[in-house]
């Protein structure tokens, strides 16, 4: 059985075939209608929508409701890597737009929704420009590298980034056996914490981020002590230390005077700690080596032992993908902490910008103290790219949104 639209409510008035030319007179802008087509007007009228008004529209604006960010930190990590999930709500039906500072460099970059995403670098702020259409909710979800800051001398890691403007959830699991020290509130189960973003500044220098400058999360640990040199071993007074970057590699050549305590025995074996995040030795040479093993974090020497003070000189390697992870700097954490003099070699197609937790001398010379500084590289590529030269612009129309991309 067809079905029929449902005719609007209507009132209607009858007149007299008599007195229709009166009516008719005294209503000069009303029309004649057969019967047919007066059907056919009741009839199109239950199609019509009526329109909408406009104070009960809703409003036009991307609300956030919060981030969620979930890791792992393993033992004596340089970073982790933390899955995100924003969550907006979006109650027009239009496509919208928005600016958010961002402190993330993101990747796998996935989204719920109607919502498109993209990060707009800048020399001084980075932000996220979402395109977002309701009504309803959206997601997006993302990967993100964020640094470990570590002080050698205390064993303390510290994991931060800068403030965002809204609430949020940090779900992170540590390594075992570590001791909370004082930074945001946190419920804890075992190894893992819940973090609430709590928008607070600190008046120190525990990360690259500015003293009093907002955090939107604070985590403070320490793991269980590291294996460090015996006190039975003596060093120089200074080291010296040459780092080469290629956009590939990150080398460090460090060379400092070790000598044993006499004792019987002929041999002798040194445990180093090596920093840095999937750091490799390649080479350990001097008149007193015999030998040497890495494991993990951990470099073993078997030395000669003849009285004297010899140099030993160490080459760490680690494997980049891009300048841009150039980052924390591979060297050997010493117990007691020495003084290094660096020298830093850049690639030809490499710009220096910055070298934090060291101090410049001259240029292309750094000090630093081997076990309690932690110095990291900000770099960036002088090759043309087209990532620097691509100018967006989008256009937002009442149902669609539309990027263009134009290559300078």
């Amino acid at each position: 059985m067809a079905s029929h639209a449902a005719e609007p409510t209507r009132q209607e008035l009858w007149v007299p075939t008599k007195n229709l030319d009166t009516v008719l007179k005294a209503q000069p802008n009303a029309v004649m209608l057969s019967p047919e087509q007066y059907d056919a007007l009741i009839r199109d009228a239950g199609k019509i929508k009526p329109e909408d008004d406009p104070k009960a529209a809703p409003p036009k604006l991307i609300a956030i409701e919060g981030l969620t960010l979930t890791g792992k930190a393993e033992p004596a990590a340089a970073s982790v890597t933390l899955q995100g999930e924003l969550t907006l709500h979006l109650p027009s039906k239009d496509w919208l737009s928005t600016k958010i500072p961002w402190p993330f460099a993101m990747s796998r970059v996935t989204s719920e929704g109607s919502v498109l995403a993209y990060v707009e670098k800048d020399a001084k702020d980075r932000e996220l420009i979402v395109f977002a259409k309701g009504p309803g909710g959206a997601k997006l979800r993302f990967d993100a590298a964020v640094p470990i800051h570590l002080r050698l001398r205390a064993g303390e890691h510290t994991l931060e980034v800068p403030d965002v403007p809204f609430g949020g959830m940090l779900n992170l699991e540590l390594p075992a056996d570590v001791r909370l020290l004082a930074g945001s509130a946190h419920e804890r189960s075992e190894n893992t914490i819940k973090v609430a973003f709590d928008h607070r500044g600190y008046d120190d220098n525990e990360s690259s981020i500015k003293r009093g400058v907002p955090r939107a999360f604070r985590v403070r640990w320490v793991e269980s002590p590291p294996q460090v040199v015996p006190q039975s071993v003596r060093l120089s007074e200074m080291a010296q230390v040459i780092f080469a970057v290629t956009e590939s590699n990150v080398e460090s050549l460090t060379t400092f005077g070790l000598r044993l305590q006499a004792t019987d025995a002929r041999e002798a074996v040194v445990t180093l700690e090596v920093t840095g995040k999937e750091t490799q030795v390649t080479e350990v040479t001097g008149v007193a080596v015999r030998d040497w093993q890495q494991s993990g974090k951990l470099l073993r020497i078997t030395l000669e032992r003849d009285g004297g003070m010899h140099d030993i000189t160490i080459k760490l390697q680690r494997t980049i993908a891009s300048a841009a992870e150039a980052g924390v700097l591979p060297v050997i954490a010493l117990n007691p902490p020495l003084r290094a003099q660096a020298q830093l070699r850049l690639a030809s197609d490499l710009d220096f910008l910055d070298l934090a937790g060291a101090k410049q001398t001259q240029q292309d010379t750094f000090e630093f103290q081997l076990g309690v500084d932690q110095p990291k590289l900000v770099l960036r590529t002088s090759k043309p790219r087209l990532e620097s030269d691509v100018d967006v612009v989008a256009r937002i129309d009442k149902d669609s949104v539309q990027i263009e991309r134009k290559i300078m």
